[in-house]
């Protein structure tokens, strides 16, 4: 309880007390002293707990999406009673924390009145409370009372491992993003336009979650775009990744399954429960495709306000409700894919791994590798497959003569299969990550604008023809011309 509510609230006991001397007096003079003291402690302490009621943000429950229950898509909550083990995995993941309401169990950026300045403009971050401020100054000074100062309240925040980006109030019902980002690792405010991969024509703007955040970081989630007004009354199921978006609506599965004796005998007899989804028993495509929905270069058929892409529901195919993007049809294409097609920059996998051979040759989808409640949160990587397990769980062959296959020393980092399969050629929060395309090494990779190659990314002082001449020697690859 805060200090300022429990002030308020002694003061409404003791004035209880005064207008009640009499019955106190009766207490204690006419009936043992002893129950008396004590029939009135309990009264005391009722008084407590029924006078005190946390104080609902209303300005904050208005500012933020109306979290709905729409189409059967449920809430996580709904899960938690009869899948305790999921639901704590899944709630220690960065999924569950990517979109929150701001408050200080969310806000991880340091509000704390420092200045923010960048291409003339300035901006103060401070904390009020439990509340959360920027103020743009004009001016040039930070003066609270400054006329030309305007404050305005953080209400959401995205991201909480690699960085924090926060949303304020816009008009008409939308979220603008505050132009500063915090990058936690290095405990940093950065400008907004220096996080991304950009084309350098490009012309940094003021992001609109609804429109360009909430595909992806909310679940069930309903823009409703007036474009009349052109207001938003934006609805989600749940701010975040939650179990919606990977098992679909649940409504019909907490219905069914009500009585423990029924779910106890469902479980034994071991058959794929009708009424959720769970990827694990879908097919290759269909499972991946639960990830794709989000970890994807797409275009939406139909457009944001009156495409598909808001009906896709995990179990769905994919390519109803979005377009796959590569390299050839999409615009901009030199920031977002290598001339291969292989995804450039981070969070995009799935393009890059159903390109592979492993996925259109073979069995390989996104739970190859990942778990979503295993006992890894940062990278959702399942047990053991942060290395050579990863490729040698379908590759059994090379296990025990690793060396032979690398022609590098078994315990070196060049024997390490992800090393040379899964490069880091992709670009995703100021960090290098692992391209998702698996394949073999190549002495391609001429310019700047082609993918490095991975025996390069380690031997640095080695030309592309050095490359090339032991690819050619060890694995009997074709020689690729090169310029000078």
């Amino acid at each position: 309880m805060e200090l300022k509510h429990l002030t308020e609230n002694i003061l409404f006991v003791a004035a209880f007390v005064v207008a009640f001397l009499p019955l106190i007096y009766v207490f204690l003079f006419r009936f043992n002293k002893t129950i008396g003291i004590v029939v009135l402690a309990s009264l005391a302490l009722a008084l407590l707990l029924v006078v005190h009621r946390p104080t609902q943000d209303f300005i904050l429950a208005r500012a933020v999406p109306t979290p709905v229950v729409h189409e059967g898509m449920m809430p996580s909550e709904s899960c938690a009673g009869c899948h305790p083990g999921q639901y704590e995995t899944w709630h220690a993941s960065f999924h569950r924390t990517m979109t929150q309401v701001a408050g200080p169990d969310s806000v991880v950026a340091p509000f704390d009145g420092r200045a923010l300045i960048w291409k003339g403009e300035a901006f103060e971050v401070d904390r009020r409370d439990n509340e959360f401020w920027v103020t743009e100054v004009k001016s040039g000074g930070f003066n609270a009372g400054d006329p030309q100062a305007r404050s305005q309240r953080v209400v959401m925040t995205t991201g909480s491992r690699h960085q924090q980006i926060y949303w304020t109030q816009g008009p008409n019902g939308s979220l603008k993003q505050f132009p500063w980002v915090y990058e936690i690792a290095m405990a940093r405010w950065i400008p907004s336009e220096h996080t991304f991969l950009r084309p350098d024509d490009w012309n940094q703007y003021t992001p609109t979650w609804n429109q360009d955040c909430i595909r992806c970081h909310s679940v069930g989630a309903l823009p409703n775009f007036n474009s009349e007004q052109g207001s938003w009354k934006t609805e989600v199921t749940e701010l975040g990744i939650a179990c919606a978006a990977c098992h679909g609506p649940a409504e019909e599965h907490i219905q069914v399954h009500q009585n423990p004796i029924h779910r106890h005998l469902e479980r034994l007899r071991e058959r794929p429960d009708p009424t959720i989804v769970n990827p694990r028993r879908l097919t290759q495509e269909l499972s991946s495709a639960v990830c794709g929905q989000c970890h994807a270069f797409a275009t939406l058929p139909g457009g944001f306000y009156a495409g598909a892409w808001s009906g896709f529901r995990a179990g769905n195919p994919l390519g109803e409700h979005y377009q796959i993007s590569n390299v050839t049809d999409s615009s901009g294409a030199e920031s977002m894919f290598w001339p291969d097609g292989s995804a450039r920059t981070g969070g995009r996998e799935y393009n890059s791994m159903t390109l592979s051979g492993c996925f259109s040759r073979g069995d390989m989808t996104c739970l190859s590798c990942h778990d979503m409640h295993g006992d890894e949160p940062l990278d959702l990587i399942a047990s053991a497959m942060n290395g050579d397990r990863a490729c040698i769980q379908c590759h059994t062959e090379y296990e025990d003569n690793i060396a032979n296959h690398t022609f590098h020393e078994p315990d070196s980092s060049g024997s390490r299969c992800l090393n040379c399969h899964m490069p880091y050629t992709s670009y995703a929060l100021l960090a290098a990550v692992r391209s998702h395309r698996i394949s073999s090494p190549t002495s391609s990779g001429t310019t700047t604008t082609e993918q490095p190659n991975a025996c390069n990314l380690c031997h640095l002082d080695k030309t592309l023809a050095w490359t090339g001449e032991y690819l050619a020697e060890f694995y009997g690859s074709p020689a690729v011309d090169l310029d000078e």
